[in-house]
């Protein structure tokens, strides 16, 4: 005889032995550089920060960015970096594109046109949106590559008042390198 108790356990035994291995993200993990062999792109992120996501693209086209990797800061100004790709931009379509692919639901203004800046070496263009928030500003930084199969995009969010997020965020940029 079965004791009433121990069919819950049983059942959830028998249940994962008979799971078999679905898809899955790649694992969190502290390292203190991210890789991406698709990209071609090593990042050391801003110290202390902590990885939030990370996910592989998809094979083929990539119509729409797709986050890579984000990381947080560790202090309570939930100032975010996250690398995102896509399909090439054309550079004069660049203002068009990230504002008919927002990043989020809210509609981002424009706060600063673009400049023109490195990352890693490579030329990049630097542009910056803002977004009333409930605290203050919030501003979208972002530095763009443009690579010849993907376009590359750094992105930090973080109050318009938090200049040293941005500041960390710009340095990570500078420490890519692309193979």
């Amino acid at each position: 005889m079965t004791h009433p108790r121990l069919l819950p356990a049983v059942a959830a035994v028998a249940l994962v032995a008979g799971c078999g291995e679905g898809p899955h993200a790649p694992p969190l993990v502290r390292e203190p550089t991210y890789r991406n062999a698709r990209t071609g792109l090593t990042l050391t992120p801003p110290a202390g920060w902590l990885m939030q996501s990370r996910a592989e693209p998809p094979p083929g086209p990539l119509p729409r960015p797709k986050v890579l990797v984000s990381y947080m800061s560790p202090k309570g100004d939930r100032a975010m970096l996250e690398v995102e790709v896509a399909n090439p931009v054309p550079d004069a379509d660049l203002e068009k594109f990230l504002a008919d692919n927002p990043i989020g639901g809210q509609k981002w203004g424009v706060k600063e046109k673009r400049t023109a800046t490195t990352a890693g070496g490579q030329p990049a263009v630097r542009l910056a949106f803002s977004h009333p928030g409930q605290k203050g500003e919030i501003v979208r930084e972002v530095t763009v590559v443009q690579r010849a199969d993907l376009t590359v995009f750094f992105v930090a969010t973080c109050y318009g008042s938090d200049q040293a997020a941005r500041d960390a965020v710009r340095r990570a940029v500078d420490t890519v390198i692309w193979e």
